[in-house]
């Protein structure tokens, strides 16, 4: 999908070099769904690519994800034995993206975009996530998974505020988990 009414692209190596934010401006992850439809509204995009927010981290505390992680690094990745809790997560994942999309869908971008049927989110709710946002200045702050969307495509992030990491506690990941989708009908979003 071409965007005809962008006229500004950024892609800043720092956060900090981005000194306003335009309220026409939007943050560019995978952009699946940015590109999908007509966005009239966006003047701009930022893209956080240059930023490399796209660690897996490992750690005896937790996991730690990059919010421009893309689904198929999670996918891919050969998670420890005593995590069962990550098949959830990743179970989610591969019932929303497609291998066309999989390289590029994020995990930031999707929990942002804050669809009423999304699958990540209810999964991160269940691990007990926190996401960490950034703000242009720099400055954190620690939003737990069941606060941060608030109604349908609506999220605590603030203008100018990216999502920049999720982080899920070892312990809830050491327990087992299970995904399952549900639709009353076969073309039905999930409940």
């Amino acid at each position: 999908m071409d965007l005809h009414h962008l006229h500004t692209y950024i892609r800043p190596r720092q956060l900090e070099d981005l000194t306003a934010w335009d309220p026409g401006w939007n943050w560019l992850a995978g952009g699946t769904w940015l590109f999908s439809q007509p966005q009239p509204h966006l003047r701009g995009l930022i893209d956080l690519h240059p930023l490399d927010w796209n660690e897996l981290e490992i750690s005896a505390e937790g996991l730690k994800l990059g919010a421009t992680c893309t689904f198929q690094q999670l996918l891919q990745y050969d998670w420890p034995p005593h995590w069962p809790g990550i098949r959830a997560l990743c179970e989610g994942m591969a019932s929303l993206a497609s291998f066309k999309v999989a390289h590029l869908a994020t995990i930031g971008g999707n929990l942002c975009l804050a669809l009423s049927v999304g699958v990540v989110a209810p999964v991160l709710i269940a691990l007990e996530a926190t996401y960490t946002l950034i703000d242009l200045q720099g400055s954190l702050r620690h939003i737990p998974a069941q606060d941060f969307q608030i109604g349908p495509q609506q999220t605590l992030q603030q203008p100018g505020e990216a999502l920049r990491s999720i982080w899920i506690p070892a312990q809830r990941l050491r327990g087992p988990s299970t995904f399952q989708r549900l639709g009353i009908t076969q073309t039905d979003p999930a409940l």
